[in-house]
């Protein structure tokens, strides 16, 4: 195998370099369980569910999150904290101006995970008690 410098792929084209990320970060999500939590993220995780537990019906469900972002009609029973709503308009945001229509595709990836994860919630590693992790290939 060859080697290839920082250097060499800081002078890629940036479309070229955006689908190196893609790749690595594919074969990142394709492994979540090898991903390590940090102590910073098992404690935000932790009053997550925390919070959530203690009023359930004060979270948002993806039909609201989604309207925040498009109008969207997509029925599910998962619900988000008003913080992660907060993190996925201002991710849908931050996509959408690095690359026109890349706000949508990262809507429409978590769309597609999201009913994954509605479909089959155990074939998602549980990182905390009660929280499952579900990376979205090719956003990291």
């Amino acid at each position: 195998m060859s080697t290839i410098s920082i250097a060499d792929i800081l002078e890629l084209p940036v479309q070229e370099r955006i689908r190196l990320v893609e790749l690595i970060w594919d074969s990142v999500a394709a492994l979540p369980e090898a991903v390590e939590i940090s102590p910073a993220l098992k404690v935000e995780l932790e009053a997550r569910l925390a919070e959530f537990e203690a009023n359930p019906e004060a979270g948002y469900s993806w039909d609201q999150v989604k309207s925040h972002l498009n109008d969207g009609s997509w029925r599910t029973c998962l619900k988000f904290s008003a913080r992660a709503l907060r993190e996925i308009c201002e991710a849908q945001e931050w996509y959408e101006l690095q690359n026109p229509g890349l706000g949508e595709e990262f809507i429409a990836a978590m769309e597609l995970q999201l009913k994954r994860l509605e479909q089959a919630p155990l074939l998602y590693s549980e990182v905390i008690p009660n929280v499952r992790r579900a990376l979205l290939p090719r956003f990291p």
